[in-house]
């Protein structure tokens, strides 16, 4: 599957494994980089985010309770980003035709898209896909 900023442009069925380097490595050849801006923050991390939301539950002083909405607002904003998120698309068309278990190859910066990225690959996993990730720079 190939994709960019704004859509999903190309998928493929199931191919054996040389094929699937070619076409990763003509993908990552055909990468037109652009500047998304500096990214000031690190991505979110969902387990760490859910585990320090599970810790919280547990609080009863008030401080931590504001923090738990503060974090609570952070993991419904991700989830509301990366629902329509081009990279969101792809990687969910790409196994739409696939019984898992399978391997997804991901050909990323991990910039404008790593929480997207993050949300989709960690539901993707719990359903039995692996992430075969290709970070470029």
């Amino acid at each position: 599957m190939q994709g960019n900023r704004d859509k999903v442009l190309l998928t493929t069925a199931v191919i054996n494994p040389a094929e699937t380097v070619r076409h990763s490595l003509s993908l990552v050849n055909s990468i037109t980089l652009r500047d998304f801006g500096r990214r000031l923050l690190q991505p979110a991390s969902f387990t760490r985010l859910r585990r320090n939301m599970g810790l919280l539950k547990e609080a009863t002083s008030q401080p931590a309770q504001q923090m738990l909405n503060i974090l609570n607002f952070e993991y419904r904003a991700i989830e509301k980003a990366a629902k329509n998120h081009p990279a969101t698309v792809a990687l969910l068309r790409s196994t739409e035709r696939v019984p898992a278990p399978a391997a997804v190859v991901l050909v990323s910066r991990l910039n404008h898209d790593a929480e997207a990225v993050m949300v989709t690959t960690e539901k993707l996993s719990k359903r039995g896909f692996s992430r075969l990730p290709l970070l470029t720079t």
